[in-house]
């Protein structure tokens, strides 16, 4: 049991691959390699909490999921446009490999699933963070979405990890609210504070 647990935590937390053409359709392959990434993990997040979101695990677990996959809908509506400005899709193999081991790897031991995938989401956002300096400056604006989503992920699951899952629905729908607004002018404000946990 440890050695499939093993082998689900890490497909579940497994960073995006970008597709073998990322890095030869722009004149930035570094940020079009990096956004591949990011829009493939954007792919398994929204297909692995559609699955969550439609599971009676309690402590309103279902509810803070179907937040995150609205959340997951907003920002595919953001991202489509620079997408498809790059030419670039989702890795949608690999999405459904992670999507479906992390849903197994949920379903099988729930709250070191959620410690496991708060971990993974802090290192990446780290990883963003440190990639900034290669975002072409029309994407300035879009990118710091790109990193306030992250880190409202990161807070939200801070809080399901302490089963506080009421607050972390309530973090991720404020920021939600906020991102609509990124959908027509991505220099609009948006950001979220978590409820009542200093995380």
């Amino acid at each position: 049991m440890k050695t499939l647990l093993a082998i689900l935590a890490a497909l579940a937390a497994a960073p995006g691959i970008a597709s073998a053409d990322a890095s030869n359709n722009s004149n930035n392959p570094e940020f079009t390699e990096l956004f591949q990434k990011e829009l493939t993990n954007r792919a398994t997040a929204r297909k692995a909490a559609d699955i969550f979101r439609n599971r009676d695990s309690g402590e309103g677990q279902a509810e803070f999921w179907g937040s995150y996959y609205r959340l997951e809908e907003i920002t595919l509506s953001i991202y489509t446009p620079v997408a498809k400005e790059l030419s670039l899709e989702p890795n949608n193999f690999m999405a459904g490999i992670k999507s479906y081991a992390a849903a197994a790897f949920q379903w099988i031991a729930p709250e070191k699933f959620v410690g496991t995938l708060q971990g993974a989401t802090a290192k990446y956002l780290e990883e963003l963070k440190s990639s900034k300096t290669i975002v072409p400056l029309k994407h300035s604006a879009f990118y710091e979405y790109v990193l306030d989503q992250e880190d409202i992920q990161v807070k939200a699951l801070s809080l399901a990890q302490q089963h506080n899952y009421q607050d972390a629905k309530s973090l991720v729908d404020s920021f939600a609210e906020c991102a609509i607004k990124k959908t027509t002018d991505l220099a609009a404000e948006c950001s979220a504070q978590a409820p009542s946990s200093d995380i």
